[in-house]
């Protein structure tokens, strides 16, 4: 929730960049590509999309509470 706040009110900061370093490193390691990238898709797949995103957005703001309280 802090990445995703950050994201809207500093999007270049360092915990940012760590964080995606990190990402970076997890998704080209061979054992855990596949939480990264999904195999199948089922006939709910835009429910799951709409969803990931209504929630990506309760994140984003509750984050941005977050770094201004800290």
């Amino acid at each position: 929730m802090i990445d995703s706040g950050l994201a809207l009110i500093k999007p270049h900061s360092e915990v940012r960049r760590r964080l995606y370093l990190m990402f970076a490193i997890l998704e080209s390691t061979p054992e855990y590509w596949k939480y990264f990238i999904p195999v199948r898709r089922s006939g709910w797949y835009i429910i799951t999309i709409i969803g990931v995103g209504l929630r990506s957005v309760l994140r984003a703001i509750f984050g941005v509470i977050l770094v201004k309280a800290l």
